[in-house]
């Protein structure tokens, strides 16, 4: 469970925002561990392209141009993960935030 802050947080901090022009491709995975992030790192150091992934305190973002099923990346994270995280792509994000800002 996230409060309003955090979520704007994850949301907004977006740090694919340069390749990331379709928020409903873009996915924000939440963290249920800081610790869960150990469990990313080495995907950090492969080639995605033209995927994308990036780190941040307690979120993962997940650039997936061709949708999640549509490429590598995501069924990496969720082999890593494995339940240590819940995702939304970032148009839900934004949704769910001007529920609670409202």
């Amino acid at each position: 469970m996230l409060t309003g802050r955090e979520l704007g947080a994850a949301a907004g901090r977006n740090p694919r925002r340069a390749v990331a022009h379709d928020p409903s491709r873009l996915l924000v995975v939440v963290l249920r561990e800081a610790r869960a992030a150990a469990s990313l790192r080495p995907l950090l150091k492969q080639e995605w392209t033209p995927e994308a992934l990036a780190l941040g305190k307690g979120v993962a973002w997940l650039w997936c141009p061709n949708g999640s099923l549509g490429g590598c990346l995501w069924r990496a994270v969720e082999r890593a993960l494995g339940d240590a995280g819940t995702s939304r792509n970032l148009a839900t994000m934004t949704k769910l935030l001007a529920l609670v800002e409202g």
